[in-house]
């Protein structure tokens, strides 16, 4: 099988997730930002995977090469048999874990939708920390669900944009405007609001209480075209529930933000 195929790789595809742990439900956002030279190969740079910041990989045949501390490894193989395993750290990190490709055939129901003949891998770490990821073909990643200290997490997809084929390099932008998502959330100091335009044009981005009193302006004025991050410093703000609008001619969209301190 083609790793692009479940793995696509092109500027600012992004993928929208419902993520629930205990009862907290909370959306966030995987989205390519940037293509990056690292010895010698072009790799696309995630700016949140895992909830890891800076992640890069590129698709090379059937595998999903990533790099961690200058050194790369094969992440993802979906020409493996089934059963087969390979050490591979949880990137950009040096901790390692041992890959284990457990099916190529099973099905995945989410809000975005049913998938059949989804990869399934297991990525199982020391202490029982683990990683269960599903990729569905044409798509990338629908499911995940995560066993980290803090207890056991499940993602699903709740929307997906390409914004181009694989491969299309940088020149590559959105086919439209999104505000993406908002990592870390929650968040005790900053936070960084991630969102694409399509083309140069006129962008607001806002920042309001849960009473609707404007508190922050991030953006207001001309962003050229692309995927762009912003950070947020409430300084002097209380913990609570804030919400980000964006606004650029008759789009708009708004997420929610926790500040906890």
């Amino acid at each position: 099988m083609a790793a692009d195929s479940y793995f696509p790789l092109a500027m600012g595809n992004h993928w929208t997730y419902r993520s629930t742990f205990l009862i907290s439900v909370n959306t966030f956002d995987e989205t390519v930002v940037e293509e990056r030279a690292i010895g010698g190969e072009s790799y696309f740079i995630f700016d949140n995977f895992r909830l890891q910041t800076s992640v890069p990989f590129r698709t090379d045949g059937q595998t999903v090469a990533t790099v961690a501390e200058g050194t790369r490894y094969t992440m993802y193989d979906f020409g493996a048999e089934i059963g087969a395993a390979w050490n591979v750290p949880d990137p950009p990190t040096t901790l390692m874990g041992r890959m284990t490709l457990v099916s190529r055939s099973d099905s995945v129901i989410t809000p975005a939708g049913a998938f059949t003949g989804c990869f399934h891998f297991h990525h199982a770490f020391s202490g029982n920390a683990y990683y269960d990821e599903w990729f569905a073909p044409g798509v990338g990643l629908v499911r995940r669900i995560s066993r980290l200290m803090s207890g056991l997490i499940e993602s699903v997809l709740i929307d997906h944009q390409a914004a181009a084929e694989a491969g299309a390099g940088p020149a590559a932008v959105p086919p439209g405007f999104a505000l993406h998502g908002i990592y870390p959330n929650p968040f005790n100091s900053s936070t960084v609001v991630c969102f694409s335009t399509p083309s140069r044009g006129t962008v607001s981005i806002q920042v309001h209480d849960c009473l609707g009193r404007r508190v922050a302006g991030l953006i207001e004025g001309s962003c050229s075209g692309g995927v762009h991050r912003i950070g947020w410093n409430p300084h002097g703000r209380p913990s609570g529930v804030y919400f980000i609008r964006m606004t650029a001619g008759r789009f708009a969209q708004t997420r929610k933000a926790v500040l906890l301190r």
